[in-house]
């Protein structure tokens, strides 16, 4: 679908405690906004940005002088003193040609390829569509007072982000449905949901991150010199590995990447003991550096009794996304002497491309014995390795 983005601009700068309006700051050697506008340009479906301006303002022109994007970047309009202002007026300058409108914070200057395909993959399929990252903290709902009301479920919680996106049609019905109450909505999801609009969570990410203080800045500063360096050396890469071992046991199912496989016994453990899935969540958190399955599923918590390790593979997924990481590939050996695994191996390649959300093509599954030696050959249980390659 043809999508505009309305690129959010007319901060003073005020909260900031700047001068000069937070998105025309030097950061990494140039202005905030033109990282903004290179993030944006990856992503082939933006066919044009329309940037969204404080009044009087002379300094975007003079930044974007001579630079060269791959969309049409549309002449500036004036938005308001307050963000549902300026998007209500952008919106109004969206031609019609274009079916969806992406509204993006130009504070937000560091939005991945991959959470830009996802949104724009779900507001396509769906309507509407905001990234959205698992809120990690306990949350309290508190009285004027300070006092604690309640405790909320956190499970159910979004941390959300930009660019929010939608059908133009849909967004233009909102505003006019929210027009005496623009200003009570704190984001263009609000505004939709308010109006009746189904809204879609698609994949966030943390270092999709909005600058507000001075530390932020600072942050920005680092990633992106440290992205700069990285990307010198061939060192946007982190490599994972991970290794499991679980003993044979009877009445189990066996698991293996997530397909059932025809066995007069399974595999003992507190989860399903899917011993392949269990190897590549390690790889992917050693990978992001982020510990173990073990710290992150513990082997007492009745919660993980029983549960199928798809769903904590899709759940480690979820926390690499979350910090940036995307995966080149995954290699893994099954270690089994019995049961015969080769009839299985395309299946296993498939489901673990479907819980990870990669292309099959990423994923390789291999199969050995260790030629009836150790526990393995005794036919005492099974073992998997597995190496994971992610990308920032």
């Amino acid at each position: 679908m043809k999508t505009i983005v309305l690129l959010l601009a007319a901060g003073s700068g005020k909260r900031f405690g700047s001068d000069i309006p937070k998105q025309y700051l030097d950061v990494a050697g140039e202005a905030l906004i033109l990282h903004t506008l290179r993030s944006l340009s990856v992503e082939p479906r933006i066919q044009a940005v329309l940037p969204v301006l404080a009044p009087h303002d002379e300094r975007f022109r003079d930044i974007v002088a001579g630079q060269v994007f791959p969309f049409e970047l549309i002449a500036p309009i004036t938005g308001g003193k307050e963000r549902s202002e300026s998007m209500m007026r952008g919106l109004q300058a969206v031609p019609e040609s274009f079916e969806l409108v992406a509204v993006h914070d130009a504070a937000r200057a560091t939005p991945s390829a991959a959470l830009l395909k996802d949104v724009l993959d779900q507001a396509e399929a769906h309507g509407a569509a905001v990234p959205g990252l698992a809120v990690v903290d306990t949350i309290k709902q508190v009285a004027d007072n300070g006092q604690v009301v309640s405790t909320l479920n956190r499970g159910t919680l979004r941390a959300v982000q930009t660019p929010q996106v939608a059908r133009r049609d849909w967004f233009i019905e909102a505003v006019r449905r929210e027009a005496d109450r623009l200003a009570e909505h704190t984001d263009d999801a609000s505004l939709l949901e308010a109006a009746g609009f189904p809204v879609m969570i698609s994949q966030g990410d943390v270092n999709n991150r909005k600058i507000t203080t001075q530390h932020d800045m600072h942050w920005l500063e680092q990633r992106l010199t440290g992205q700069r360096e990285d990307e010198s050396m061939g060192m946007n890469l982190r490599i994972g590995q991970g290794f499991d071992v679980h003993a044979f046991a009877r009445d189990r199912a066996l698991m293996l990447g997530g397909v059932r496989i025809p066995s007069e016994l399974g595999l003992a453990g507190h989860s399903d003991a899917d011993v392949l899935i269990h190897a590549i969540c390690d790889a992917l958190l050693g990978a992001a550096a982020m510990g173990d399955i073990g710290h992150h599923f513990p082997d007492n918590d009745p919660a993980y009794k029983g549960i199928a390790s798809g769903k904590l593979l899709v759940a480690v997924m979820r926390d690499v996304h979350a910090a940036g990481w995307h995966i080149v590939n995954v290699d893994a050996t099954v270690i089994a002497q019995k049961p015969k695994l080769a009839p299985y191996i395309q299946s296993m390649r498939q489901s673990l491309a479907d819980l990870m959300g990669v292309s099959f093509e990423r994923i390789n599954i291999k199969a050995t014995t260790t030629e009836k030696l150790g526990f393995t050959g005794r036919e005492e249980g099974m073992a998997a390795q597995a190496s994971v390659l992610l990308t920032a």
